[in-house]
């Protein structure tokens, strides 16, 4: 619901928008997309469903590559989000040079396409399995392979713990230079109460930051970390081989992807509606909605509309 949220405000966002906001809304769209695959292949196990459409294999090991990198595309994004917070934190005068559009597509463009990439290239390269078997009839090494569950890990874990490590910097670094003379100093010297608001502003984004952290890490913990840990260790070839047919293979699969779904959700949630530029757009979404549907005169004129949800 939230990335759908995300997608219908974006029509009222301010242009152009920033690198930090167009990974936001490219974080919700991402988790839509995990989402929806993950629907997909529970429709696809549904054995009358499946008998139905008889999918073939060569269309399955897609959707299958899709669905497993979706994971690393919404942990890239958020590597990339802190990388930015982190830029933006050292480096806050240099901030323009890589706001450019140029480098908003490349980034963007490279956490999309890198996770898949790298599955569809391994995937290629294992001879007589998969795309290089006859009608792609051997997909033993996805189903079963742990050495193939290895990278995946690999892919969701490397980036979750940067991620991680960038927040745990830039919190170490604005310990650093809170009482920092040099970085503090001004042109000016600031009045009594200039100093006091200026104190208790970067008090407030440092709060930010650190329960932005904190989030981060409750998230991973609780909603991916069992779900990728189980993928990893049970299957025939993985150090825990629990039959599919069991109750306990039911109830383990049935809650991991419960907690892959409150993840999902909690990202854009965690990053979208921190945005004061969504926060703006959702009011404004709403404002326009009610003169939409009641005609309501306050809402009639968009200099009303601005006035009516101007930051906070």
């Amino acid at each position: 619901r939230s990335s759908h949220l995300n997608g219908r405000t974006s029509a009222w966002l301010r242009r152009p928008l920033s690198i930090n906001l167009l990974l936001s809304l490219s974080l919700a769209a991402a988790d839509l997309f995990s989402g929806l695959l993950i629907i997909l292949q529970l429709l696809l196990n549904r054995p009358d469903i499946y008998d139905y459409l008889q999918p073939h294999n060569c269309l399955i090991l897609p959707a299958e590559i899709l669905r497993l990198s979706s994971f690393s595309i919404s942990v890239f994004h958020l590597l990339a989000l802190a990388g930015n917070h982190f830029a933006g934190v050292v480096l806050p005068l240099h901030q323009r040079a890589w706001n450019t559009k140029i480098v908003k597509i490349g980034v963007v463009g490279f956490v999309w396409l890198l996770p898949p990439a790298i599955l569809f290239v391994v995937t290629f390269s294992i001879p007589d399995q998969g795309f290089r078997s006859r009608d792609c009839e051997n997909l033993s090494f996805v189903q079963q392979s742990f050495m193939f569950r290895n990278l995946i890990s690999v892919l969701i874990f490397s980036p979750m713990f940067a991620t991680i490590g960038i927040y745990v910097a830039t919190v170490i670094y604005l310990r650093k230079t809170k009482n920092d003379p040099l970085l503090n100093a001004s042109t000016k010297r600031p009045s009594k109460s200039d100093t006091t608001t200026m104190v208790n502003q970067r008090k407030k984004n440092n709060n930010k930051l650190f329960w932005t952290m904190i989030l981060l890490m409750g998230t991973f913990i609780l909603g991916w970390m069992p779900s990728v840990l189980i993928y990893l260790l049970i299957c025939e070839t993985c150090p825990f081989a629990i039959s599919p047919d069991t109750w306990l293979f039911f109830v383990l699969v049935t809650f991991t992807f419960t907690l892959t779904i409150v993840k999902l959700c909690c990202n854009a949630f965690i990053y979208a509606l921190r945005v004061t530029e969504l926060r703006r757009a959702l009011k404004l979404m709403h404002a326009t909605c009610l003169w939409t549907l009641f005609r309501y005169e306050a809402y009639r004129d968009k200099a009303t509309l601005e006035a009516m949800v101007a930051y906070k």
